[in-house]
């Protein structure tokens, strides 16, 4: 039995890791064109609705959705076994990735 899970991700540093950390754990490829393509999308296009479909198998599904006039976050849903809490780990994975960095640099920056 598939169960499904969503979640809002902006679509920043944190969308990034959240899509290599959710490739690593689920051990698929997603279409790197096509995660390419919600970042250029989010600087060119702010009012329609988009979708995108990062990876479909017999098991395994990960597609995301844009609002319309809200461009600035994804709704990823993930169709797996375990989608809830593996979505949920790797999302909070990735903040604390993104606030590793951050504080990397506010450090680099100080020097």
């Amino acid at each position: 039995m598939k169960h499904d899970a969503e979640e809002f991700v902006i679509i920043d540093l944190k969308l990034r890791f959240v899509l290599f950390g959710l490739q690593l754990v689920l051990g698929v490829p997603f279409s790197v064109s096509e995660m390419e393509r919600v970042f250029s999308d989010a600087r060119a296009d702010h009012v329609s609705a988009k979708e995108y479909s990062f990876h479909a198998s017999a098991n395994i599904t990960l597609t995301g959705t844009v609002d319309a006039y809200e461009p600035e976050s994804v709704c990823l849903r993930l169709r797996h076994r375990d989608a809830a809490s593996i979505l949920s780990r790797v999302i909070e994975a990735a903040h604390y990735e993104v606030i590793r960095i951050e504080r990397a640099n506010e450090i680099a920056d100080d020097v």
